[in-house]
């Protein structure tokens, strides 16, 4: 039986019914857990989530009524029951906000549903967060250590730390969720691999009102016997440097700002229903990372030498890893992430290199875009490879290296002491260029990717590496919020070249929550639209 249909709206023709194409059921309050930002898993942080779908139908018709069905096993769906939900047949058009008559979910729980418009579509299902303070058993941790009490000794070596914790799963694991924020920035692995590939993790929020976590689906990561979680922090915009941006505003007075912390909260099912709970508490284990500095508006330096090798696997001697802190500063709720996370989207090849002066080698990639680049170098230990990045050149080949600079600290003053001191303020370069550092740990061909930082840039120079690079040394990695791409524009007229995939570019650079290229910020939730011109 169809209880539904879609109406044909045509000058003297009557309406009749037709059968949706498809139809994609997704839930709007939602965010990225899983695998990928889109159907069919999804994860929610309201206690009644509001549903959606979309249907591809022909022109000229539209939905004239549907049903949901909100179900608490994939088994239950099938038989066409909603033991969570039943909308019953609701006549009318709307496709988004649907009142689903669901009861109340509880945290960590399971929904499986599909609509009918006429036909049933493909089961979705989504999963609840963490929905009241209540349910987070964890406390933050920090280092330990205490911010400068000087503007100039910011910019001193300040090591991003580590923090690991070993635990013993007894039985075979069905089912585990990691919960997890860190602020400024965080990445997560277990037993020596990273829970998932978004970076710059989580997004920029007034972290006085509230704080995003993230969920990760870790079964296949956990397992019988000795486990090892770990957690690595960088500064972001909770610990920033106090800059003086455009000459007078300082974040560290503008924003909330701390010492680095985290929250874990690791849940765990195992295969006879039982549970059991690992959290971020005053048992793990804290210690000096090989990023010895990090800054979102300067640079991140990395030195390889620094690194302990299986900090986050089972079986490491911690005898000499401390104990962290409690970071009892007050801050906002936990809310779970609502947008897509920053992933790297694509990877650039230099266009060109060239050597305007010995030693000096300037990679070209031929249009701006915000991200990283990935070094790939073989150097003895303790070489030291500067990456400068900008957006233009001088006319001798050089890099302008007032074309991306933060705040626009651009050169020195007098004091009344009459030293030169920068306009970013106390210790800061008098130049404000986007920078990253790696020295090398010499063990053959390493590979080196920024953490803790991002840049806006088409041009990066390379100093310090032994004997000439080739292309191939650096590789650009474009980081934006991962939009889904629905759709594209081809143009076959006499627009300059370029102008539309430019707008496609600079529209995901500024695709993300609070992640900015040089000019501006902009907070997108929506899928993204590439443009492509062609010259005839």
């Amino acid at each position: 039986m169809r209880i539904c249909g879609f109406n044909k709206r045509k000058m003297g023709q009557s309406s009749r019914k037709m059968v949706v194409h498809e139809v994609c059921p997704f839930v709007v309050r939602f965010r990225d857990a899983m695998n990928r930002f889109a159907p069919p898993h999804q994860i929610v942080s309201v206690v009644v989530p509001i549903l959606a779908t979309t249907a591809w139908r022909p022109r000229a018709q539209e939905q004239t009524a549907s049903q949901v069905l909100v179900a608490s096993s994939p088994r239950v769906l099938a038989d066409e029951k909603g033991d969570l939900g039943d909308s019953g047949k609701v006549l009318a058009s709307q496709s988004i906000c649907i009142c689903h008559r669901a009861q109340p979910l509880k945290s960590s729980q399971s929904a499986f549903w599909k609509v009918r418009v006429p036909d049933w579509s493909k089961p979705a299902t989504w999963e609840m967060g963490l929905l009241s303070p209540q349910d987070w058993q964890a406390p933050w941790l920090n280092d330990g250590k205490t911010n400068p009490e000087k503007d100039a000794d910011f910019h001193r070596e300040d090591p991003a730390p580590l923090f690991r914790k070993e635990f013993m799963l007894p039985k075979k694991v069905a089912w585990a969720r990691l919960y997890v924020s860190g602020l400024g920035y965080y990445e997560a692995s277990l037993n020596g691999k990273r829970v998932r590939d978004q970076v710059l993790d989580p997004g920029w929020t007034s972290y006085s009102e509230r704080a995003l976590y993230s969920t990760y689906d870790v079964t296949s990561q956990v397992r019988r016997g000795t486990n090892c979680v770990g957690v690595m922090l960088g500064n972001g915009s909770y610990n920033p440097l106090p800059l003086r941006m455009w000459g007078n505003l300082n974040p560290r007075e503008c924003l909330p700002v701390r010492r680095p912390r985290f929250i874990a909260q690791l849940e765990i099912e195992f295969a006879d229903g039982t549970r059991d709970t690992v959290v971020s508490d005053s048992r793990w284990k804290v210690a000096e990372g090989p990023i010895r500095f990090n800054s979102i508006y300067l640079d991140e330096i990395d030195d390889a030498r620094r690194e302990t090798a299986g900090w986050d696997r089972p079986g490491l001697d911690g005898s000499r890893w401390g104990r962290p802190g409690m970071a009892t500063e007050s801050i906002g709720s936990l809310r779970a992430r609502s947008k897509p996370p920053i992933r790297f989207t694509r990877t650039l090849k230099p266009a060109r290199l060239t050597e305007p002066k010995p030693g000096v080698f300037v990679f070209n990639f031929g249009q701006n875009f915000a991200g990283w680049v990935n070094l790939r170098v073989s150097a003895g230990a303790g070489t030291k490879v500067v990456l400068r990045h900008v957006e233009l050149l001088n006319p001798d080949g050089t890099l302008n290296l007032m074309t991306s600079v933060a705040g626009r600290i651009k050169g020195t003053y007098k004091t009344a002491d009459g030293l030169n001191e920068s306009v970013g303020g106390p210790g800061a370069p008098a130049v404000a260029w986007q920078s990253d550092t790696y020295l090398a740990k010499g063990k053959g061909i390493e590979s080196y990717t920024p953490r803790f930082t991002f840049h806006s840039f088409r041009y990066v120079k390379m100093t310090g590496l032994p004997g000439k690079p080739t292309r191939d040394a650096i590789t650009g990695l474009r980081l934006n919020a991962d939009v889904e791409r629905v759709g594209s524009i081809s143009q076959t007229g006499r627009w300059p070249n370029g102008v539309s995939n430019w707008f496609g570019t600079v529209r995901l650079r500024n695709s993300a929550t609070r992640f900015q290229g040089v000019q501006g910020q902009m907070i997108a939730a929506s899928p993204a639209i590439s443009l492509e011109t062609y010259a005839d």
